[in-house]
């Protein structure tokens, strides 16, 4: 089973992914596809779960649509009052479409970019705090000295507050708008997301908790490292809708099995007469190498 929303959703990402201009040239077209996806187009029921949590923790599952280097399409399903906390996405872009229930989001970004060093530096005052909250003794900083010391708040401003629902359009967060946000469920709420490129903490794009410091003097917002929290329980589900198919593009034309269509689905030659198409005059083998890669 196919959906061709998706599958356009696909290949205009495949693009950004490909093209020089990168997301940004496709922005509004991710959006204007994102808002048009339904619970129904992925197979996500919007009935709430009956399961008996007690006194346990909120679960959030999520739905894998697609997995790549280059980006990832995932549904996150939360129960009501649920919450992911505050997290960075670094050289991150992420689009948040809420398919039913409503979000509430808060987001922040640094007052000055954090360099390569600081991010790092997060992840061991993130490693730091939950060797700690687990009770384990403190790891040496590495150059002869005891414990590394606290890592300081940094500035940061306020970009959001405001809730996502369904009638509202996607969100954004891009490396240097809005990067670090959080969620909380004010009702059952499932939200598809795309995350372009996705983590990779090989390539310096780790997951970094914070939550809010005290201001500063003069009143501004602070923010600091924090430990994942022991409350925040996310699970992988079952992706149970239309699946992807990788067919590449060549030139403005998409593939379908031995032949290649246009953007009316119609199927066309190099001089745009109906027929087969042959292939050796419009291939972008540029385009072609980077699919090629996302397969490995």
């Amino acid at each position: 089973m196919t959906s061709l929303k998706l599958q356009r959703l696909w290949e205009t990402l495949a693009r950004a992914s490909a093209a020089e201009g990168g997301v940004a040239a496709v922005e509004r077209d991710v959006c204007r596809q994102l808002d048009a996806l339904t619970c129904a187009d992925l197979c996500v029921d919007p009935s709430p779960s009956t399961a008996a949590s007690g006194s346990a923790p909120p679960v959030i599952t999520t739905q894998s649509v697609y997995e790549s280097d280059a980006f990832d399409i995932v549904v996150f399903v939360f129960p009501a009052n649920a919450a992911i906390p505050l997290h960075d996405h670094p050289a991150m872009t992420v689009f948040s479409k809420v398919l039913y229930g409503a979000l509430a989001m808060v987001s922040f970004d640094w007052a000055a970019p954090p360099s390569a060093a600081e991010l790092d530096a997060f992840t061991r005052e993130q490693a730091r705090l939950e060797e700690l909250a687990a009770g384990a003794p403190p790891t040496p900083d590495g150059r002869g000295g005891g414990a590394p010391a606290p890592l300081p708040p940094r500035p940061a401003v306020q970009r959001a507050d405001t809730i996502l629902t369904p009638e509202a359009p996607t969100a954004v967060l891009r490396p240097t708008f809005a990067n670090i946000h959080a969620f909380r469920a004010t009702t059952h709420t499932a939200v598809v997301d795309v995350l372009l490129p996705p983590y990779d903490e090989a390539n310096g794009r780790d997951c970094h908790y914070f939550e809010r410091a005290p201001p500063d003097a003069g009143g501004a917002v602070r923010l600091r490292a924090s430990a994942a929290p022991e409350d925040l329980v996310i699970r992988r589900g079952t992706y149970r809708g239309p699946r992807i198919v990788e067919e590449p593009f060549v030139g403005p034309h998409r593939r379908v099995g031995e032949n290649f269509v246009d953007e009316n689905n119609e199927t066309v030659e190099a001089d745009g007469h109906p027929g087969k198409l042959k292939i050796e005059p419009l291939v972008n083998q540029k385009y072609l190498d980077r699919l090629s890669g996302l397969r490995e």
